[in-house]
């Protein structure tokens, strides 16, 4: 897997181990491919004979949330973890476990702690607000704008 793929300067054993590694943590794990794809390189916690990923939903915004994973799943991760610490990568992608391909790529965006604090109250306003139904929703007036015929 990974064969004839490049990734700047990344030899391609590693290429093919960086690949082989997003292709079973997507599978073990059900994750979305941005998920995976924005895995911070502290992803993994294990205590005792628990190993649990740390993930991002981007998708709901709930940062920080945990994935019980099988012992074979750590292990294929702590393999690519200790052969990525050890690659020279640009600085954007230091932090995560997966380094980008492009060199334009930017990683997903995380919002600071407060400004995550801030959206979590707003949605619970919303969500008590909601569960009133005594809110009143304004009507949406859809304005169209008049544009010449393109013919």
């Amino acid at each position: 897997m990974g064969a004839a793929f490049s990734c700047g300067e990344m030899e391609q054993a590693d290429i093919e181990l960086m690949m082989q590694t997003a292709y079973l943590v997507l599978r073990d794990t059900g994750r979305r491919p941005i998920e995976v794809a924005s895995l911070r390189l502290k992803c993994l916690e294990t205590r005792k004979d628990e190993n649990t990923l740390i993930w991002d939903n981007v998708k709901k915004r709930r940062y920080g949330r945990k994935l019980p994973v099988t012992c074979e799943t750590a292990e294929v991760i702590k393999t690519w973890q200790a052969r990525r610490r050890q690659m020279e990568v640009p600085s954007r992608s230091r932090k995560y476990l997966f380094p980008s391909i492009r060199h334009h790529a930017r990683p997903a965006r995380q919002p600071p702690q407060d400004e995550r604090e801030e959206i979590e109250e707003a949605s619970t306003v919303l969500r008590r607000v909601r569960a009133t139904r005594d809110h009143k929703l304004l009507p949406l007036t859809v304005i169209r704008k008049e544009t010449p015929d393109a013919y």
